[in-house]
């Protein structure tokens, strides 16, 4: 499967989601069905973390996430 870690503060999500849709679009074409996420953030914003998700959600596969941070 894939992986694929998302760092840091989670927000002004139009700067980066084009760059993160297209990282994903390849491992799909590339054939990976299933990922996995490692997340490390401190948390943001609420709408930005939905579209993360919309995004990963577009792997036909298993998704595993796992949050590796320590909000504050």
């Amino acid at each position: 499967g894939g992986q694929h870690e998302l760092k840091g503060t989670i927000s002004k999500w139009r700067e980066t989601e084009a760059e993160f849709t297209s990282k994903v679009e390849q491992l799909i074409r590339s054939g990976i069905k299933d990922v996995h996420i490692y997340i490390n953030s401190p948390g943001g914003e609420c709408f930005e973390a939905n579209e993360i998700v919309n995004v990963i959600k577009k792997f036909p596969g298993k998704i595993t996430a796992r949050n590796v941070s320590c909000p504050v």
